[in-house]
């Protein structure tokens, strides 16, 4: 989709607003997502008047055991509905994709798309059968005298079926059927006209490596919060604390999904805010690099602070202070993955040596994205639970998310940095 964006919108002035779209968009996603999937997870909890043992759906038949625990399969599966709107949403997307979706590769645009003209068949025959629009046809004309004079009579029409203001003749002659022109011989190709296939060398430069590298080191720590808040703040908080201490401590916040669901939308609406008022102007100002910047240095901040929630109160008149503090957290990460994520997307595509190798440098920043998000929430979720196990809850804030988001911070400051001065200089040389 990156390479697509790059691909439609031809002038670089214009993609800094193209790009903010694809996490809009993704914001705009994951508030809805996060909502649906706290009250869908535990039907016969969330929703007990559907699932619930006198919902509308539970029409079990049997003793009244198992009519008082709700709906059978609900209560088996608890978290089946999540995964059945997940497989519905990325069946859409494919339907989206495989019939009205086209090509933007260049020299491949105009090519046939079987998938899209099924799509276009399917879309008329729905617009004129559901709502019985007439479909709209063209006449063919051999000649434009035949609008206004009678080919057999010869006589002026006084009634024409076609009604022309003004009719306005081209100083090129019109072709008629007898006149029909010859076909014309394709184009010699010369060595110097055909796109010749760039090299990796060419395309895989210090410039590119370096963005490919902060590319990938931000979904590294960004997946794995993602993966590993929800199970904190759901984790059961440790009522005690009696032997703890700066760095030693456990539990987590201990409340429930819906709660997490709503929360977490919340601070999404509040991204989606800043990625349509703030980064604009932000970016305008101090650039994308200075960007990107800011949100390096508030990310090693938000995991390092993340873990002391636990030991805030969560009752009596202080317990303002841990809906305060997580308020303080999960804006400070919102508010800077909505400034790194396009800022890494706009960086990478400048970086591309040539507009026409875009897909072969955003395909392997997908990888490299790709692998980073299955490696992040598994090593982060392992390094979680070996801290629970051993009393330290804040051990995968401290040593992993903290010790990724400050080696990508010094990447960007250091190596990106010195490049992106280096090819200022040589374009003002």
């Amino acid at each position: 989709m990156r390479t697509m964006t790059a691909e439609v919108v031809k002038e670089r002035r214009f993609q800094t607003k193209a790009f903010l779209l694809l996490p809009l968009v993704f914001n705009s996603g994951m508030v809805a997502s996060l909502a649906f999937g706290g009250m869908l997870a535990e039907p016969i909890v969330n929703l007990p008047w559907l699932f619930g043992p006198d919902g509308l759906l539970n029409w079990s038949v049997g003793d009244s055991s198992s009519r008082a625990k709700g709906v059978q399969w609900a209560a088996d599966y608890p978290y089946a509905l999540p995964a059945l709107m997940n497989a519905s949403t990325l069946g859409f997307a494919f339907l989206l994709a495989a019939f009205w979706l086209r090509e933007t590769l260049p020299g491949k645009e105009d090519e046939r798309d079987v998938g899209v003209v099924i799509g276009q068949a399917v879309f008329n025959w729905v617009k004129q059968t559901v709502f019985r629009r007439p479909r709209l046809s063209y006449m063919p004309l051999s000649d434009t005298e035949d609008l206004l004079f009678d080919p057999l009579e010869g006589q002026r029409r006084t009634e024409s079926p076609v009604e022309l203001d003004e009719v306005k003749y081209s100083q090129e002659p019109v072709a008629t059927a007898v006149e029909s022109p010859l076909p014309s011989s394709p184009p010699v190709q010369t060595k110097s006209s055909r796109r010749t296939k760039p090299a990796l060398r060419s395309i895989f430069t210090r410039r590119t490596m370096a963005a490919l590298v902060s590319f990938g080191l931000l979904p590294l720590h960004n997946s794995a919060f993602m993966h590993i808040f929800p199970v904190y703040l759901s984790t059961p908080p440790d009522a005690t604390h009696a032997h703890a201490t700066l760095l030693v401590f456990t539990g987590g916040l201990g409340l429930h999904s819906a709660a997490i669901g709503i929360w977490l939308s919340i601070f999404g609406i509040c991204g989606i805010l800043l990625q349509l008022f703030i980064y604009p102007r932000l970016q305008a100002r101090i650039g994308t690099l200075g960007v990107i910047k800011i949100a390096l240095v508030i990310f090693p901040v938000v995991y390092l602070l993340a873990p002391y929630l636990s030991l805030l109160p969560d009752n009596g008149a202080l317990s303002c202070l841990r809906w305060l503090g997580l308020g303080i957290i999960v804006g400070g990460q919102i508010m800077a993955r909505t400034m790194a994520i396009p800022s890494t997307v706009i960086l990478l595509t400048e970086a591309a040596p040539t507009k026409s190798v875009l897909g072969t440098v955003h395909g392997a920043g997908n990888m490299l994205a790709s692998l980073a998000r299955a490696v992040g929430p598994a090593v982060g979720g392992a390094v979680y639970a070996a801290g629970v196990r051993e009393g330290v809850v804040g051990a995968v804030w401290w040593f992993y998310l903290v010790v990724v988001a400050l080696a990508a911070a010094g990447w960007c400051f250091g190596v990106q940095g010195r490049d992106i001065v280096d090819k200022k200089e040589a374009d003002d040389h």
